[in-house]
């Protein structure tokens, strides 16, 4: 099907510390609303197991369906940057990042 997570990204940006969402499914279990319940699952582990502070989730740009889950699962846009292990010029160079800090706005 994919997968679904929490990390901490082996990079810096203006959003960093950090934990991040993350979730990625094969192309036939997409629009099912699979990455929202699996994002949701993971933000609830990540306040109320880990005892996170904030979590933030980033996407390229053009990677609408990801930034409308984001969106889903309450969370709210903070800025944008250039992804360092993406060639400039590539469409994933740029991404837009998102923070979630109240665990009670999770999911809404």
């Amino acid at each position: 099907m994919g997968m679904a997570g929490l990390a901490v990204p082996l990079f810096e940006g203006f959003f960093t510390p950090f934990i991040e969402v993350g979730r990625c499914l094969c192309k036939g279990y997409r629009g099912h609303g699979y990455a929202t319940e699996a994002a949701k699952a993971w933000l609830h582990a990540g306040f109320h197991v880990l005892g996170a502070e904030k979590t933030v989730s980033f996407t390229a740009t053009t990677n609408t369906p990801s930034e409308n889950v984001t969106k889903r699962i309450g969370m709210t846009k903070i800025g944008g940057f250039d992804h360092s292990k993406a060639a400039p010029g590539s469409p994933l160079h740029r991404h837009v990042v998102y923070k979630i800090t109240d665990p009670s706005e999770a999911g809404q």
